[in-house]
């Protein structure tokens, strides 16, 4: 299935060129790591923003969340351009990390922002649809289950089907919304293959956390691994989507 080959393409292309992805994604990851590392008291249930700002949402522990999720943001937006950018152009990193080029990134930066507006007034419609159904099906938890998970399911499907605009600025040619929606929209199937095989993915690289919560380093440092395993194949299946549907560009 065509999903499934999109899938199976995004992972093989990270791992037939894993030196590249390890310059890519190598030393730009490492502030996620640190932050991994220096919290191991999210293993006892701790936030360590608390610790050192105390509980309650001070101003010191506010603009301490705002920052982190500002670096975490940029820093991903600077190695998925050099990833789309070596796929895509064939650009080699040759230093220890991608070139940042600010337009390309202040670009990627905004289409980011786009999708994520949209994902948000799409989650937002989805709870008022939730609730109705929640009060119409009180008493069938079931139902509400199933309503959630196909409300998510069709959100990350949008969210797939708009993702070219993302690749197109890294490689200047910019797309917009709409002519996101019409490259992909022979693509409605597949996107939604890949979309489950990208959950039961995820899922199970989570899972496999559970063998060895007993060893808090170990755990530690395999959760570093698994989110940079997850971080560089979410890059890539981006990337893939872009090559395959805009460019026209073959799986292997």
């Amino acid at each position: 299935m065509m999903g499934i080959r999109l899938f199976v393409h995004s992972i093989r292309m990270v791992f037939e060129n894993l030196g590249e992805a390890l310059r890519i994604f190598g030393v730009l990851y490492l502030p996620f790591a640190a932050a991994t590392l220096t919290s191991g008291l999210f293993l006892q249930g701790q936030d360590p923003l608390i610790v050192m700002f105390g509980d309650g949402w001070s101003i010191s522990r506010i603009m301490a969340s705002v920052a982190v999720l500002f670096i975490s943001v940029a820093l991903l937006i600077w190695m998925a351009i050099g990833w789309h950018r070596y796929v895509l152009c064939g650009e080699r990193t040759t230093r220890l990390v991608p070139r940042l080029d600010r337009e390309r990134f202040t670009a990627y930066l905004l289409r980011s922002v786009i999708v994520t507006f949209i994902m948000a007034l799409l989650f937002a419609c989805s709870m008022f649809i939730f609730f109705l159904l929640g009060f119409m099906f009180r008493n069938m938890p079931f139902v509400m289950t199933g309503a959630a998970f196909v409300l998510i399911f069709l959100i990350i499907v949008l969210v797939y089907r708009l993702s070219p605009i993302l690749p197109a600025v890294a490689v200047d040619h910019p797309l917009s919304t709409g002519e996101a929606l019409v490259a992909t929209r022979h693509a409605k199937m597949a996107i939604a293959v890949l979309t489950i095989v990208s959950l039961i993915g995820s899922a199970i690289l989570q899972a496999t956390l559970f063998l060895v919560t007993a060893l808090p380093v170990v755990a530690v440092l395999w959760a570093v691994t698994i989110n940079w395993i997850g971080t560089v194949v979410g890059v890539a299946i981006l990337t893939t989507i872009y090559g395959h549907y805009v460019e026209g560009r073959p799986l292997a």
